[in-house]
């Protein structure tokens, strides 16, 4: 942290990252920015509850002042995976 005990814009991307990493709720893998406090979500997620614990996940980590949603909508329909295939 800096000195003034508030999260760097890296810090707080990267805390806020991992809190939505472990979230059992957030299944999704978002974009996470951060500026001065406000932190930006990005990318899909699979329905509105997912959407609502991501954005309730974020405004918890200390030194989030707002969290502005750029989740797209409308969801997906299922998670997002690699595909492999076989020759």
């Amino acid at each position: 942290m800096t000195s003034n005990d508030t999260p760097s814009n890296i810090e707080l991307q990267s805390t806020v990252s991992e809190a939505l990493e472990r979230s059992a709720a957030v299944k999704s893998t978002l974009g996470v920015s951060a500026h001065e406090g406000v932190v930006t979500l990005s990318g899909s997620v699979t329905d509105a509850a997912e959407r609502t614990a991501a954005r309730a996940i974020a405004q918890h980590v200390p030194g989030v002042t707002v969290v502005s949603d750029e989740i797209a909508h409308p969801y997906r329909m299922t998670p997002i995976t690699t595909a492999s295939t076989t020759p």
